[in-house]
């Protein structure tokens, strides 16, 4: 039987976004005072007042004082005994800070504005977690991830669907308490998903750049907002798009008859843009340069330069029925993949280069899973230097279950990974002395993507550990889901700045500690090891997570007759609940008693 996809019933009536007013809201936390103090040499403190002679001219600071003070006030612990002072030292990194504490100050060593930022952070989580004590001392941190990246929770996808735009409507999706909640994760990165043909229009391409104004004059209202909150913005895009995919000609038609002459590899599928071509070269510079200069203050770009969709010719569509990339451009047919996707991201960097010397590049090799080792090793060693490369934590990991090896494709959470794809991407970036980033969902992934998150922060633990081991520098944290600011986000910025748990469970303790009282933290860190326990069963299984029964199962039509209807994709808003297609869900290698294994001890566990 043949069924034609249906539109949910409720695609345009969808109920009230009440996490939106959750989001934009920022409740100040409650510090629950404790008799007595277990640390050593802790001292209850009252009377703080935060001296800021030293930044006193530095507003982008203004926010985070605000946060502080009002922290003070909201617990009663201001006043005029205790002085916070700031005390500016040569030779920090960014965000890096010393807490030096006595009974009778606090000094606060930084060489610039967003070590104060961090310090002031880890004061108030310090006095929550010890029920409003200090401990004299010393207190000395820097970033070990230092790029924390993540994406706004309630913005448009500018994807079908629906295609909505955050740059080109009038609603702002970062209210000031919304980015106090980032500031607080240790977010230091957003990302807006859009495309040069929406943002730029040059004299080589004069089709693209519709509306262009309207979203860059929104795009820097968003990075002036969240620059005062110690977070940097990037746009997120995949480019070159090449002229003959969808999304290209959905709008402008058949354009790529106009420009023939840097149409590249096709494969089975559109041309690629071909990196190799003057066309290509001078059309990257100047719309780098339109881009950077109409946005001073964007932080850099971030682009799928492997996988997803088709943009150079590295990336176009292999003949399918050899299932392999065959390379038929007439610019760059000699030349191999990895040489390709090193060209062309070298074509990018210069581009940058060129307009703005400090901004960032990050490389996303989304499509990597395909590629042999010898051919990323390839590509690491001849990517330049100066940009971050991006890999998938998890993607192509290998996992036993039921003594099977199963393949944990694209994202995961349950499995904490790192995958070997990323395991040897790390050592050849070690080697060649590049900069490694890790593509992680942080709050919820692909098995469960339609809950806001999933509270198993002991997994978090796993994750960044094994990537501080690898050398990893930064954290993309979401894709469009798995960005809510929750305790799993927190757990990164906790991560990120201390390293001195003696173990997992201590961690646990000092993250729970932040939002509960010292009796409640205990229960509350032993109920996420249970989460944990439970959720790292889940079957790794792609298609489980894509089609499977843990977003809608509790609406599904269940009927006596077979219906023989497709199961509904997970991520999107289009297809009824009532498929019975069980077999979709399980393609990727589980039987259904397999399954039903792991989803009892999930239950347990939980």
């Amino acid at each position: 039987m043949f069924r034609i996809t249906t539109v949910d019933d409720f695609f345009e009536n969808q109920p009230e976004k009440k996490f939106q007013n959750d989001l934009c809201k920022y409740e100040i936390p409650t510090i629950a005072f404790q008799a007595q103090s277990k640390l050593k040499n802790a001292f209850l403190v009252k009377g703080i007042y935060l001296e800021r002679d030293v930044f006193a001219d530095e507003q982008l600071l203004a926010a985070s004082y605000l946060d502080f003070e009002s922290f003070l006030r909201h617990n009663g612990i201001d006043g005029y005994q205790y002085p916070i002072r700031l005390k500016k030292m040569i030779g920090f990194e960014t965000e890096e800070y010393d807490i030096f504490i006595t009974p009778r100050f606090c000094e606060i060593r930084v060489s610039e504005k967003e070590g104060v930022r961090r310090a002031l952070i880890r004061l108030q989580d310090d006095l929550l977690v010890s029920g409003g004590y200090l401990q004299s001392g010393q207190i000395h941190s820097k970033a070990s991830i230092k790029r924390r990246i993540t994406r706004c929770f309630f913005s448009p996808t500018n994807r079908p669907p629906k295609n909505g735009d955050e740059l080109l409507d009038d609603i702002d999706y970062y209210p000031e308490a919304y980015l106090n909640r980032l500031m607080h994760d240790g977010i230091n990165g957003i990302w807006i998903y859009s495309s040069f043909d929406a943002l730029v229009k040059t004299s080589l391409i004069p089709e693209y750049g519709e509306g262009a104004e309207k979203r860059i004059e929104k795009l820097n209202h968003v990075i002036s907002k969240c620059k005062n909150y110690g977070i940097d913005v990037f746009i997120f895009a995949m480019e070159p798009m090449s002229l003959e995919e969808s999304a290209i000609t959905a709008k402008y038609g058949n354009i790529a008859q106009k420009y023939p002459h840097v149409l590249g590899a096709k494969g089975d599928g559109p041309a690629a843009f071909c990196p190799f071509t003057d066309f290509a070269r001078a059309y990257y510079r100047e719309a780098v340069d339109i881009l950077f200069r109409s946005a001073p203050q964007l932080a850099g770009l971030i682009t799928i330069t492997q996988g997803e969709r088709v943009t150079t010719c590295s990336n176009s569509y292999g003949k399918l029925a050899e299932r392999r990339w065959i390379n038929d451009c007439p610019h760059c047919g000699n030349k191999t993949q990895p040489e390709i996707l090193a060209h062309t991201v070298k074509m990018i960097r210069d581009a940058l280069r060129a307009v703005k010397p400090d901004a960032e590049f990050i490389s996303w090799t989304y499509g990597h899973r395909d590629w042999q080792d010898e051919m990323i090793s390839y590509y690491v060693e001849h990517a330049p230097k100066g940009i971050a490369l991006m890999q998938n934590f998890e993607d192509a990991g290998r996992v036993v279950q039921l003594g099977k090896k199963r393949v944990a494709y694209d994202y995961w959470l349950s499995y904490v990974g790192p995958s070997h794809m990323f395991e040897h991407t790390a050592d050849e970036a070690r080697k060649h002395g590049k900069t490694l980033y890790a593509k992680m969902h942080v709050g919820c992934s692909h098995e469960c993507a339609s809950v806001p998150y999933i509270p198993a922060p002991g997994i978090i633990f796993d994750k960044v550990k094994k990537a501080e081991e690898l050398g990893v520098s930064g954290i993309m944290e979401s894709w469009y889901f798995g960005n809510y600011p929750c305790i799993m986000s927190k757990a990164v910025g906790v991560l990120s700045f201390i390293n001195c748990f003696a173990g997992k469970a201590e961690f646990l303790r000092y993250l729970a500690g932040i939002y509960w009282n010292a009796e409640d933290a205990e229960k509350v860190a032993s109920a996420w090891e249970c989460f944990e326990a439970g959720y790292t069963q889940y079957p790794v299984n792609q298609m489980f997570g894509y089609y499977g029964p843990m977003h809608d199962g509790i609406v599904w039509e269940l009927s006596l007759l077979p219906k023989n209807f497709s199961l509904s994709r997970s991520w999107q808003l289009i297809d009824k609940t009532d498929g019975d297609r069980i077999g979709e869900c399980l393609f990727n290698g589980h039987t259904i008693r397999e399954v039903g294994i792991f989803l009892d001890k999930m239950n347990e566990s939980w």
